[in-house]
């Protein structure tokens, strides 16, 4: 069934990704930011933020079914301001879901991360009702958001889900990001200088991403889902170091190039983060389609198109 989907954050790489991987699926996008989408076949609606008024003002003349919210701070950086991370990612996601509610909406996903766990141990796979974390700005600031946004939508009685994005990589990483420095350093044939490596994420492509996202929002508005917090991930645990020689082992480049230990690691990291699937599968009857190699090498694909 074909649905009218608002997508805060739409110009974003996953939000990118995101706006075309609804439209794909034959899904009405409404793509409302500061900045317009690139993706052919959105309707784009520029705001100057995101508070109740805007958006409901912007969207008062346009019925749509469900809204997917991923605007936050740009950054996990522990340089950026306090008090503006603790507005946009802690206070917005609940206006966010109040002017959904005046305007009818029937269903609010909030894009939340991983990095809202706290460290639960070696080895220990993070289901969605483990402790959150307070230590790092970007995870309290986000799980304060996911509580917050939760809330409102019981107080407006509408369904909301705060959707926990794993490490997602594929077309549109910034620079900053594990995979575009590897094939931007192993392309050229330099080393790439990296920490021990020994740190365990689940990485998931970034269509996988998107497709879990969209998973919720439609168990929501359908009902199958209740309002609640679910991982977006693979249950797949893979070390960075496995990470780096399976993008060099595909690219055909050798090992030797890779400098593990170089870059220290960093204070207080928290060393396996790793999600449980189980919620998403079983209310969402989603679950990544991708593993590892396809997804670098979808991924690899893209950038020689580009």
């Amino acid at each position: 069934m074909s649905m009218k989907i608002v997508v805060t954050g739409g110009s974003g790489a996953i939000g990118g990704r995101l706006c075309s991987r609804l439209l794909e699926v034959g899904h009405d996008v409404v793509s409302l930011g500061r900045n317009v989408s690139k993706v052919f076949g959105v309707q784009n609606i520029t705001v100057k933020d995101y508070e109740p008024q805007t958006i409901i003002s912007a969207l008062e003349n346009i019925p749509f079914d469900g809204l997917i919210h991923l605007a936050a701070t740009a950054t996990r950086s522990e340089k950026i301001n306090s008090l503006e991370a603790a507005e946009v990612n802690g206070i917005l996601p609940a206006k966010v879901v109040n002017a959904a509610y005046i305007l009818g909406a029937k269903a609010v996903v909030i894009a939340g991360t991983n990095a809202e766990y706290a460290d639960a141990g070696a080895a220990v796979t993070l289901t969605e009702e483990m402790l959150m974390d307070y230590s790092s700005l970007y995870g309290a600031t986000k799980a304060a958001g996911g509580i917050l946004a939760l809330n409102q939508g019981v107080q407006n009685n509408i369904p909301v889900a705060v959707a926990r994005i794993f490490n997602v990589y594929g077309p549109g990483d910034h620079s900053l990001k594990l995979l575009p420095s590897l094939i931007d350093g192993l392309s050229k044939g330099l080393e790439v200088k990296l920490s021990s490596g020994a740190q365990k994420r689940d990485f998931i492509y970034i269509d996988d991403a998107c497709d879990g996202i969209i998973s919720i929002i439609i168990a929501l508005i359908s009902g199958q889902a209740k309002t609640g917090y679910f991982n977006v991930c693979t249950g797949t645990a893979t070390s960075i170091a496995d990470f780096a020689r399976k993008v060099a082992k595909i690219m055909g480049v050798d090992n030797a190039l890779l400098k593990f230990g170089v870059v220290a690691d960093r204070e207080n990291e928290i060393k396996y983060s790793v999600g449980s699937i189980k919620k998403i599968q079983n209310n969402c009857l989603w679950k990544a389609e991708y593993n590892l190699e396809e997804g670098i090498k979808a991924s690899l694909n893209e950038l020689v198109k580009s």
